[in-house]
């Protein structure tokens, strides 16, 4: 070699290695992500209850007592619904004509809780809305069901959303229908 040419930096010894500092950070990032997406998980269990729970037909005079409240909420104008077996302290509400039983969310659906206006009630409007306001709440406990026929994209799929977290989570207890549903389809 000349002597006027300046010598080539000679490579650091790793850097031709496969455990250089890059490659090692690299494969440590791939084991952490390969770990969270294999790590266990906790499984989905729905409440075990002590008693059977008989699937039955609701209206929305006769899930208000499902509220939490207790028998001291019904009112003088609901059905007894004491001979179904249900236990009135029980919380049950209704998504799209399905009614679920939350009452093992209690702190959530309860009388205390932040979505308490939901419990005994049809809340579908309320959920896909966002809102936990009295006037998503259908007032006319008599007259149809809400057909939700004016919701946009989003609020379908937010519903749509909280009915799958529903019955994941909650027993279908039985379905709601409007109030002169049950004698029509009687006779």
């Amino acid at each position: 070699m000349a002597e006027g040419q300046p010598s080539a930096v000679p490579e650091p010894a790793y850097a031709d290695s496969l455990f250089n500092p890059i490659n090692l950070i690299l494969f440590s990032l791939l084991g952490l992500i390969i770990w969270y997406q294999l790590r266990p998980r906790a499984a989905i269990t729905k409440p075990a209850h002590a008693g059977p729970i008989v699937f039955r037909t609701f209206t929305p005079r006769t899930l208000l007592p499902y509220n939490g409240r207790g028998s001291a909420s019904s009112s003088a104008n609901n059905k007894d619904t004491s001979t179904d077996g249900g236990d009135q302290a029980s919380i049950y509400m209704g998504i799209r004509g399905t009614v679920f039983d939350v009452t093992p969310g209690k702190q959530f659906y309860g009388p205390m809780g932040p979505y308490a206006n939901f419990a005994g009630r049809d809340a579908s409007r309320g959920l896909a809305l966002g809102s936990f306001d009295e006037d998503m709440l259908t007032k006319d406990l008599d007259g149809p069901l809400d057909d939700l026929r004016d919701l946009g994209p989003d609020e379908v799929d937010a519903l749509n959303g909280w009915e799958e977290r529903f019955r994941e989570k909650y027993l279908v207890v039985g379905r709601l229908v409007a109030e002169g549903a049950l004698e029509g389809g009687a006779g």
